[in-house]
């Protein structure tokens, strides 16, 4: 994968790191990670039940809301980005594909909007976030419209995603069944990925930053 990789960026480490690197990918600058996290609040606020639906538990609710809603310097560790949980609000939030790299493969993940009709892969936006240091996330600057293998799409899209966002997937077919191998998911060789369940278990994943 190293082809495809420009480089990657780095933001501050004071405990907002992953929303300084979405804010800085929106064009807000990481400085303006308090809009990010205003943002994204809203965005899980509006859409609730989809919420609801995806993390099935009122604890796990209540965590994400209250990791959400701070706007301070240096949050405590219970206060950091999150993933997989944002990945799924940062995609729907801004309209994005977002690729999370962890250090092991199984905290590697795509993450598709579920609730929007798909843009064309020219208008479409693809953003990457790597976390790294088991405690920091930065920005991962891939070529542009690279043909990458990418990791899997998170078990949540296909089990809650509209009907109308079907077509998000399609396009990543033959990039995900060229990494079926690397990230060690379990996609028919013979088969174009459209709407194919993932094999991933969420609640071994709860990668915290900074």
């Amino acid at each position: 994968m190293l082809p495809f990789i420009l480089g990657a960026k780095d933001v501050r480490d004071d405990g907002n790191c992953g929303f300084r690197a979405i804010a800085d990918f929106m064009g807000y600058g990481e400085n303006n990670w308090r809009r990010v996290r205003k943002e994204l609040l809203q965005e899980f606020h509006r859409n609730n039940l989809t919420y609801q639906l995806l993390f099935r538990h009122a604890e796990r609710l209540e965590e994400v809301e209250r990791r959400l809603d701070y706007f301070d310097y240096f949050p405590p560790r219970d206060y950091w980005f999150l993933i997989p949980d944002m990945g799924y609000i940062v995609a729907n939030c801004y309209n994005v594909v977002l690729m999370h790299f962890g250090k092991h493969l199984m905290t590697c993940f795509t993450f598709l909007p579920m609730d929007s009709t798909p843009l064309s892969m020219v208008d479409r936006r693809e953003i990457s976030l790597g976390f790294v240091n088991t405690n920091h996330f930065v920005q991962v600057h891939l070529t542009p419209f690279h043909p990458m293998p990418l990791p899997p799409i998170v078990d949540g899209w296909f089990k809650h995603s509209l009907l109308l966002a079907n077509g998000w997937l399609p396009p990543y077919s033959d990039r995900l069944h060229a990494g079926k191998d690397i990230f060690d998911t379990d996609y028919p060789d013979d088969e174009k990925i459209v709407g194919v369940h993932c094999p991933i278990d969420e609640k071994f994943v709860t990668l915290d930053s900074d």
